[in-house]
């Protein structure tokens, strides 16, 4: 309705209420970011962030027809795959990608063809644009970004490089005065000038530093064109950037717009006459309407060094949309260093005076000390730590913070002298890549306590190496004299003894056998008789580690040095891999390293796999008198628990 200005003048209250819809019409137009809850029509992966790997964030954009960002975090699923391997979703959420925009200003095929100068569009595009940056502003700051460009002639200035400072584009749009036209009043050929600013738009958009993966669209203020400017268009429509025409001339005209409106329509952007509109709100509601994207966040399990293929499924109302992309990381293993012990170090354990035993000799203990690093700059999370001397684990500890902490039982170093020991600290991260430090080797010497108190003499000793011998002459006439009576007693007395030793120590102190095992494959020669086990039996290559030795002298050899030990356990025997290379199986299962496992008569038992170089033995109870059983002997023969198919 129009309202004559007299009225107006006559009526404040009404001018006073007409001056608030105004201004609440203004705030209407404030932009807000608001999802589309349209129908998805584009559904891709724009970026995929691996700087906190195995972290990985796909960046997501979903539009609907009009290019608008769609709403899918209320009503939406999301599947990720890793190289055909699905993997749960950690997070979707929304993030601010920002537009990237480039406004180019231009003389068209100059004023004496179009009779509009420059000045007079700069003057049009400059109201507009401070408008998108500064007066209602469409720009985010630190989001979006702008560049401005103006054609004067066959010279293009970037006014403005691209930026995300609203404040600072708006200065340099203000303080810039065009120059005369009479240096370009018209172009040597039509469509010149307005070819060349396109393409240093196009050029800005696309080469520019900053978010070169950001949505992108050209806009261009001209008084017309009269060319055919398809090669510019093809340029922009494989490169996926609109571009949209503002035909800046005071008065309608179908002379200068016929060759500017196929260029927005193929382009996929809009042809628009200022004669025609008071404002460019709804170009600019289209303008920054993909600015919302997700970020999808999953964690990978996979240390491939390959190019690594993901897969993302949106469910969305049982529509499903999917996009891909690719990704690859270089891993590297832990980097573990030993920092508490230097090589060559000694460690002194001083023996204390007596009742003290050399195992209570000081330190006891050693606090071995590492440290876990990451080249490939990406940290994992890591399993237990492990202490290993001379290739056998000792200690286990997590690591924190990038260090881990061992405390190593050193009280079976009793030997006097020097006793070598070689260290290493073995890692794990949750990829299942391995890291092992360089090996450190020290020595430990265990030092007896101090001779205290009275000291013989030579001649001393010999009187009483005399008397001994006496003593011991007399003892035995009397044994012999009373043999029949004391032979009985001194059997049950050693038999009581040997049964103490045994339930103290563990050791072999039986007299007659308590098992059997029973070579079966693996030996280049078989066997004539079965192994005896008389208490706990430690089996491995090693003199100084293992009790039943095999492949002593082969260093290729899977066995290790300590590889598995059998304990008896009173009223009956279990078997624990001592954290082997190879590992050791019962029945064709393979023991966790440490863990004991009951064993039963019957059961087969491979010390490292068969395929690999092991030996395979039948685990079996000895009869009351010590004996194996009989292999005709149906009652102590007994069947593995597990039967093995034997045709494989």
């Amino acid at each position: 309705m129009y309202i004559a200005p007299a009225f107006i003048k006559g009526n404040r209250k009404i001018w006073r209420i007409g001056l608030i819809f105004i201004l609440a019409g203004t705030l209407i137009f404030i932009p807000i970011a608001v999802m589309s809850q349209g129908e998805v029509e584009v559904f891709t992966i724009t970026d995929v962030n691996t700087e906190a790997f195995p972290l990985v964030r796909l960046q997501v954009a979903a539009r609907d027809t009009s290019g608008a960002s769609v709403d899918i975090l209320s009503d939406a699923n999301f599947l990720v795959l890793e190289d055909g391997v699905e993997l749960p979703v950690i997070s979707v959420e929304s993030v601010e990608a920002g537009v990237r925009l480039a406004f180019v200003i231009g003389p068209g095929d100059g004023v004496l063809h179009t009779g509009v100068s420059l000045a007079s569009v700069y003057d049009a595009a400059r109201e507009h644009i401070q408008t998108f940056i500064l007066g209602r502003p469409w720009m985010v700051a630190g989001v979006d970004e702008v560049t401005i460009l103006v054609q004067e002639g066959t010279s293009t200035v970037i006014l403005a490089p691209m930026g995300d400072d609203p404040q600072e584009i708006g200065e340099i749009l203000t303080g810039y005065i065009p120059p005369p036209d009479y240096g370009f009043s018209r172009s040597p050929k039509y469509g010149d000038f307005t070819r060349a600013a396109l393409e240093h738009g196009l050029d800005e958009l696309l080469y520019s530093a900053g978010g070169e993966l950001k949505p992108q669209a050209l806009v261009i203020f001209t008084p017309g064109v009269r060319a055919d400017l398809a090669d510019v268009a093809e340029r922009a429509i494989n490169v996926g950037i609109p571009i949209h025409v503002i035909l800046t001339r005071p008065k309608e005209t179908h002379y200068w717009d016929e060759a500017l409106r196929p260029l927005a329509e193929v382009t996929g952007g809009k042809f628009i006459a200022l004669y025609e509109v008071e404002g460019l709100e709804q170009l600019f509601e289209s303008l920054t309407a993909p600015r919302g994207e997700y970020i999808v966040s999953f964690r990978s399990t996979s240390s491939s060094p390959s190019v690594r293929e993901v897969a993302l499924e949106l469910n969305r109302a049982g529509q499903i949309y999917q996009a891909f992309s690719q990704y690859s990381v270089e891993l590297e293993n832990p980097q573990v260093e030993i920092i508490s012990l230097g090589g060559g170090s000694l460690i002194t354990r001083q023996g204390q005076e007596e009742p003290g035993t050399p195992a209570e000799a000081v330190p006891t203990f050693i606090i071995v000390e590492a440290e876990v690093s990451w080249g490939d700059e990406y940290p994992r999370s890591l399993g237990q730590a492990r202490l290993l001397v001379d290739d056998i684990t000792v200690a286990q500890s997590q690591v924190v913070d990038g260090r881990v902490e061992f405390a190593w039982d050193i009280r079976s170093y009793q030997i006097e002298g020097q006793v070598p020991a070689e260290l290493k600290v073995r890692v794990e991260d949750e990829l299942g890549i391995p890291g092992i430090s360089s090996p450190v080797t020290i020595a430990i010497e265990y030092i007896p306590p101090p001779a205290t108190g009275f000291k013989p003499t030579e001649s001393m000793l010999v009187y009483v190496a005399l008397g001994v011998a006496l003593v011991a002459v007399a003892l035995a006439v009397f044994l012999f004299f009373n043999r029949s009576r004391l032979v009985p007693a001194i059997q049950q007395a050693g038999e009581n003894i040997i049964d103490f030793v045994e339930r103290v120590t563990g050791r072999r102190t039986a007299l007659i056998a308590r098992a059997y095992l029973v070579p079966l494959e693996g030996f280049d020669k078989l066997p004539s008789k079965p192994y005896e086990i008389y208490g706990t039996t430690a089996i491995g290559r090693s003199r100084r580690h293992a009790d039943l030795l095999f492949h002593i002298n082969d260093e290729d050899s899977p066995i290790s040095r300590l590889h598995c030990t059998i304990l008896d356990e009173d009223d009956h025997f279990t078997i624990r891999d001592e954290d082997s290379t190879n590992g050791t199986l019962v029945n064709d299962e393979k023991l966790p390293p440490l863990e004991p496992l009951m064993l039963q008569d019957g059961d087969v038992i491979d010390v490292a796999p068969l395929e690999r170089g092991g030996l395979r033995f039948l685990f079996q109870l000895a009869r009351p008198d010590g004996q194996p059983p009989g292999m005709d002997d149906d009652i102590r023969r007994t069947r593995p628990r597990r039967i093995v198919d034997q045709s494989s």
